[in-house]
């Protein structure tokens, strides 16, 4: 599919590109033999009328002002360079606020674990199950470094979906409320009555929440209403959650998540749960977290320096292209300005306000998009990673950051191009 996929895109640029060339070249067309010959090219017609007036505007200088009003008079031209400004603002902030959003801690329960938890016990089906239990809860309730902890014990129940009893759902009992995950539609179980289901089992089972579901518990039918839905990466992604307490059905395997007054101190009582309690299966909750979800994080930072690097680059090509093109369109009217005392510097001063003048306009806009359409993009994350709820969010160092990395570039573009407008002479290109 990747290569599909690869094939269609070039296919897509090529044709865009010929079509763009094909409609430009059409353009001479309109030019007759005695307007190529007079004015070596078409001859520009420039809506010199603007409602705008830029003379009030007295705190600019007045070749920025000249250069601003350059761009009021030749709309069309300046498009291009918007339009690439505004792609280039979308590419590059997009993919920093998809990897902003997944790298924080906050992200973890929108992916089915909480943010709150420290270390995870996990203890396996056997027949000691109970003591090791209780042992662990003792040892905990003693530890002066532990500030809460929860156990979530996992069994195994059979569902009456049309009218069969040959579904298995994996329930996790236990409290929901101490360490919160975040809910897709609904929220966690708080009666007896009540089941969360994950998004996997939701679509499996096709409910929805306030749908009824009937579990067989001890050979009798009981009816839970959905309350919540939740994604869920781990431990196959397909489990639910409920308050109800059982002590009939066989442990699959217990989870007892724990948070402590120091989380710096993590590493230290790994080292000492471990020596005390040997039976027990310990989990560095960020590490875990890591190990599940890392390469995907690492995969969306490559893909946001990747994207910030494309769009800088293209920002630098296109900036100097167009003031090259408009060097060379404008050579009669520069040296009209440098024969009545403009200085090359004057100059270069009004073709910088243009470069930087569509550069806010397209800042603006694409920023404006990046929070609106980029946002609403996430779904397509979301349905990537399994369902997850994603919901993009940003840093001053993402809108700020990247803006100025775009004007610090449009700026040394336009200065190295422009600085070959001193190089235009006075009466080569006002003899005619």
């Amino acid at each position: 599919m990747s290569w599909v996929l690869a094939i269609i895109g070039v296919a897509a640029v090529m044709l865009l590109i010929i079509v763009y060339v094909y409609s430009l070249l059409n353009r001479f067309k309109k030019v007759s033999a005695v307007e190529a010959i007079r004015f070596s090219g078409s001859n520009e017609k420039v809506n010199t009328k603007t409602h705008f007036n830029l003379r009030k505007l007295t705190f600019f200088s007045v070749d920025t002002r000249l250069g601003i009003i350059d761009i009021f008079n030749r709309k069309k031209i300046y498009l291009t360079m918007l339009l690439v400004f505004i792609i280039s603002t979308f590419i590059m902030i997009v993919p920093a606020l998809v990897y902003h959003t997944t790298s924080s801690d906050a992200f973890v329960e929108n992916m089915g674990f909480s943010r709150k938890v420290d270390i995870g016990t996990s203890l396996y089906q056997s027949t000691n199950n109970a003591k090791f239990e209780q042992k662990i809860e003792t040892y905990l309730k003693q530890d002066p470094d532990v500030a809460d902890f929860s156990k979530i014990v996992t069994k195994n129940f059979d569902v009456k979906d049309a009218g069969t009893t040959d579904n298995v759902l994996s329930v996790e009992l236990g409290n929901h409320q101490k360490f919160p995950v975040d809910y897709l539609k609904g929220n966690a179980p708080k009666k007896a009555n009540e089941l969360a289901l994950s998004t996997i089992n939701a679509e499996e089972y096709r409910k929805k929440v306030g749908d009824s579901m009937i579990l067989i518990r001890d050979g009798q039918e009981e009816t839970f209403t959905v309350c919540g839905i939740y994604a869920n990466l781990f431990n196959g992604g397909k489990t639910a959650k409920a308050t109800f307490k059982d002590e009939k059905a066989t442990n699959i395997w217990t989870d007892i998540y724990i948070r402590l007054k120091d989380s710096a101190k993590v590493t230290q009582k790994m080292t000492q749960y471990k020596k005390d309690l040997p039976f027990a299966k310990m989990n560095n909750a960020r590490e875990y977290r890591d190990q599940t979800f890392g390469s995907t994080i690492q995969s969306l930072r490559l893909i946001s320096v990747g994207a910030l690097v494309v769009a800088l680059v293209i920002t630098a090509l296109i900036t100097s292209l167009f003031m090259k093109l408009l060097l060379a369109k404008d050579k009669k009217e520069i040296a009209a300005l440098k024969a009545i005392g403009f200085t090359n510097q004057r100059i270069n001063q009004q073709y910088l306000s243009r470069s930087l003048t569509v550069l806010v306009l397209g800042l603006t806009i694409g920023t404006l998009l990046s929070m609106t359409v980029g946002k609403a993009m996430s779904g397509l994350v979301a349905s990537a990673l399994g369902g997850v709820n994603v919901q993009l969010t940003g840093s001053l160092l993402i809108y700020l950051g990247c803006p100025l990395l775009m004007l610090v570039v449009t700026v040394l573009a336009t200065k190295a191009v422009t600085a070959q407008a001193g190089k235009i002479e006075i009466a080569e290109n006002l003899k005619d």
